[in-house]
């Protein structure tokens, strides 16, 4: 899953749909004889969620959702595995962020990685 997160990122450039970033995914993740955990899941039609800029997390993928310069992207995917199931969800930017927008991310990521006082 961790591969099929790294090959959405490097694929995520202005021009791009998010609908072919899930089918980069899906190849991504049956070429490692894995099975995309959210693919009909209650009818869900994605192998991946993609959020774009303000949405919610969950979008659903799709051909007419191009991306551009400075969209925030979230994805989250989740695989199957010899019967282990895994689950992850990355943030990143298409392109050159915004100033606002960079900062954010980089406050959001140090918040994440900060240990709690003990």
């Amino acid at each position: 899953m961790g591969d099929a997160l790294v090959a959405v990122r490097d694929a995520a450039k202005p021009g791009v749909s998010t609908l072919e970033l899930d089918r980069v995914a899906e190849a991504v993740i049956r070429d490692a004889d894995a099975v995309p955990s959210f693919l009909g899941y209650h009818g869900f039609t994605g192998s991946i969620c993609s959020s774009v800029n303000d949405r919610v997390v969950h979008g659903i993928p799709s051909a007419d959702e191009i991306l551009v310069e400075g969209d925030l992207v979230s994805i989250d995917c989740g695989a199957i595995l010899d019967g282990w199931h895994g689950d992850s969800a990355w943030s990143f930017g298409v392109g050159e962020l915004s100033a606002a927008d960079s900062d954010l991310s980089d406050a959001t990521r140090l918040s994440m990685e900060r240990e709690s006082p003990q």
